[in-house]
């Protein structure tokens, strides 16, 4: 699924602003941890990162060169 792997704990007001820490492609993974305000952009085929509990979706986001917007909300585990 493509989208941003975060920590469900951070999506309890939305829409919320996220800091974008990197990239997991197809296949490969994220070397870093998922912090608190932190995402990974996440392709389908990628394992999720350490820290990160939940994909959005991006069509559920607005993306800026460095930060993306999450407009909407989503279970722990999605």
């Amino acid at each position: 699924m493509d989208g941003y792997a975060v920590r469900a704990e951070d999506l309890g007001t939305v829409p919320c602003k996220m800091k974008i820490i990197g990239e997991a492609p197809a296949g490969h993974g994220f070397s870093g941890t998922v912090g608190a305000g932190e995402t990974v952009r996440i392709f389908t085929g990628a394992p999720l990162p350490e820290g990160a509990d939940t994909i959005v979706i991006q069509e559920n986001t607005e993306r800026t060169e460095n930060t993306v917007r999450i407009l909407k909300g989503v279970q722990r585990g999605t």
